[in-house]
C-alpha cells in the first residue's frame, strides 16, 4: 500500500518511466499520479526493515540550474490561473531515500513513552529526580545526517533528515554550503552556495544522539550528470566550480569582515558609554575613540558605499559589495562559467578586501590599547574584552 496522498480509487493504467525508473498511474476520474524511482522496491527485503537504518540505492542525479518562466516558490505559474495546468516536478538534486525502524527519541521522549504505559497499567509514576531532568534539559535533539563526499573524500556537505519511524525521502540541492557568516540571533537555515561540478559522489547516514555519532548503513554512490551539452564553447566543468569555489571563499571573507566592522562600530558605542563613566581627563582619550570610529566608517564605506548617497539612491562609486554582486549575478544563472567582466569583479573585490582586513587589524591593536587605557581610567567592563583578573 501506498501513502502520501493517494486517493483510494481505482487505478485503470500503469506504466514504468524506463529511463527515469518512475511508476506512472493513471486513476479513474482523478488524473495522473508518479512514484518517483521505483527501484527501491526492488531491493527492498525483511532483513533491511529490521535494521536500524537503510539507506537505498541513489539515482543519478541531473546537473543543471533550475529556472521558472511564470513565477517562484509556491506560485510556479505566476498570474496565469486554474486555466493553465501546472504539476510540481521531482525534487531538484540527489535524492536520498531511507528507512528507519525505529524512530530516534531523547531520553525525555523515552520517559515520557515509559510513563504513559505505567499509566496504563494503573501505576503510579514518581518524579524522576532532579539529576535526570537536567541531563534531560541538556541533551541535543537527536538528528539523522547525512554526510555527501566527492570522489577524493572530502566533506561537500552536511543534510539532515526526518527522524521518525518508516521511509524519508530527502534531497540535496548539488551545492556547497553558503559561504555567509552565521551571526548571533541569525537562524540556522543559511541556505546554499553554488552548484558542484559533475562526476562520482557519495552519501552516508548517521544518527546522532547524546553526542554521539553512529553511521547506520552502508554508503551510497551516485553521479552527478549534465542535463545536456551547452550549444557554445566554454572550459571543462571542474574549472568553472573552481571559480564558483573562489568566489565563495571570497564571499565567505567579505562577509566575515561586514559583520566584523559592524560589530566594531557597536563595540566604540558602548565604549564611548563605557569613557563617559569613567574617570579618565577629557579630550586625549575622546579623540583616540573618535579617530578609530572614522577608520572604521570608511571601510564601511568602502564595503558598502557610502550611506548618505544611499538614501536618496545616488549612485556610488564601485564597492567590494558591488564588485561581489555583479560575480554573482554573472554565475548565478548559468553553467558556462565565468566572464572576463566576472572574473576582473572578483580580482579587484579580491584587492580591496585585503586592503581593508589591513586597516581592520590595525584597528582591533588601537581599540585592544584603548581598552586598557579606559581600565585604568576606571571605566566599567565593556562587552567583548578581556574579563579582568581583579
Amino acid at each position: 500500500k501506498l501513502n502520501g496522498g493517494v486517493p483510494i480509487i481505482s487505478f485503470r493504467d500503469l506504466a514504468i518511466h524506463k529511463r527515469e525508473n518512475d511508476l506512472v498511474g493513471a486513476s479513474f476520474g482523478r488524473g495522473f499520479y508518479v512514484f518517483d524511482d521505483i527501484s527501491v522496491f526492488r531491493g527492498l527485503s525483511k532483513e533491511q526493515m529490521s535494521d536500524t537504518g537503510t539507506l537505498f540505492p541513489v539515482r543519478k542525479a541531473w546537473w543543471y540550474i533550475p529556472r521558472s518562466h511564470l513565477g517562484f516558490g509556491d506560485r510556479p505559474k505566476g498570474t496565469q490561473g486554474d486555466g493553465y495546468f501546472t504539476a510540481p516536478n521531482p525534487p531538484f538534486g540527489a535524492v536520498f531515500t531511507f528507512h528507519l525502524a525505529q524512530g530516534l527519541e531523547s531520553k525525555a521522549d523515552q520517559r515520557k513513552k515509559n510513563e504513559k504505559r505505567t499509566i496504563k497499567k494503573g501505576k503510579e509514576v514518581g518524579f524522576p529526580g532532579w539529576d535526570t531532568v537536567e541531563t534531560e534539559r541538556r541533551e541535543m535533539k537527536p538528528r539523522i545526517l547525512f554526510e555527501i563526499k566527492d570522489r577524493n573524500g572530502d566533506t561537500v556537505r552536511r543534510i539532515e533528515g526526518p527522524t521518525s519511524k518508516g521511509f524519508h525521502r530527502v534531497a540535496w540541492d548539488l551545492r556547497y554550503p553558503s559561504p555567509n557568516a552565521v551571526t548571533v540571533g541569525k537562524s540556522s537555515e543559511q541556505g546554499s552556495g553554488f552548484l558542484v561540478a559533475p562526476g562520482t559522489y557519495s552519501v552516508s547516514m548517521h544518527a546522532q544522539i547524546d553526542g554521539n555519532t553512529t553511521q547506520l548503513s552502508e554508503s551510497q554512490q551516485f553521479d552527478v550528470v549534465p542535463l545536456r551539452a551547452g550549444a557554445l564553447p566554454t572550459k571543462g566543468y571542474s574549472q568553472i566550480a573552481d571559480f564558483w569555489r573562489q568566489y565563495e571563499q571570497t564571499a565567505k571573507r567579505a562577509s566575515a569582515v561586514q559583520v566584523t566592522v559592524g560589530n566594531t562600530l557597536k563595540k566604540i558605542a558602548r565604549m564611548q558609554t563605557a569613557l563617559d563613566h569613567s574617570n579618565g581627563d577629557v579630550g586625549n582619550l575622546d579623540s583616540r575613540l573618535h579617530a578609530i570610529r572614522s577608520s572604521i566608517l570608511d571601510m564601511d564605506e568602502a564595503l558598502s558605499g557610502n550611506r548618505s548617497k544611499m538614501e536618496p539612491g545616488e549612485k556610488n562609486n564601485p564597492t567590494v559589495g558591488n564588485r561581489l554582486f555583479v560575480v554573482q549575478r554573472v554565475i548565478e544563472y548559468s553553467t558556462y562559467g565565468p566572464t572576463a567582466t566576472a572574473v576582473e569583479n572578483l580580482a579587484l573585490a579580491q584587492k580591496g578586501l585585503d586592503s581593508i582586513y589591513s586597516q581592520l587589524n590595525q584597528n582591533k591593536m588601537n581599540l585592544d590599547a584603548l581598552s586598557r587605557r579606559l581600565t585604568k581610567a576606571g571605566a566599567p567592563w565593556v562587552e567583548g574584552d578581556q574579563i579582568p583578573k581583579k
